[in-house]
């Protein structure tokens, strides 16, 4: 999405858009990387940092591109208004496909037995109705 945002939106060419894209991503990776192998992070912070980045992505969409697609210029084909919009759902796509694998809970379980046994299990999805 920020390839095509770059060659449409910012008028850059193929090649330097292409390693303005490739030099941002790297380097996000990287530090992402480097903080990930040196912080120990809560899972709840882990929770919040996704669903920020998350909401940082749908802002952009919504505010910078929504435009384009509910008011199409004359010169904008039907065609560019769709590659946008897939655009949006493939990053949209991405984001929820990481979001899927997170836990993000841990609520011990306390169970009775029925010899009177007191038991704590961890459940990472008591009492969120998961399944």
């Amino acid at each position: 999405a920020d390839f095509f945002l770059l060659v449409t939106k910012a008028g850059m060419s193929w090649p330097w858009a292409l390693l303005t894209n490739s030099f941002t991503a790297i380097s996000a990776v990287i530090m992402g990387s480097i903080i990930a192998y040196e912080v120990d992070v809560s899972a709840n912070f882990e929770g919040i940092a996704l669903a920020y980045g998350g909401g940082v992505y749908l802002f952009i969409a919504l505010t910078e591109l929504s435009e384009s697609l509910l008011h199409p210029q004359k010169k904008q084909s039907l065609k560019a208004s769709l590659l946008c919009l897939l655009t949006f759902v493939v990053g949209a796509t991405c984001i929820g496909l990481v979001l899927l694998d997170h836990q993000h809970c841990s609520v011990p379980v306390v169970v009775v037995t029925e010899d009177g046994e007191v038991v704590v299990e961890e459940d990472p999805h008591a009492g969120h109705n998961h399944r």
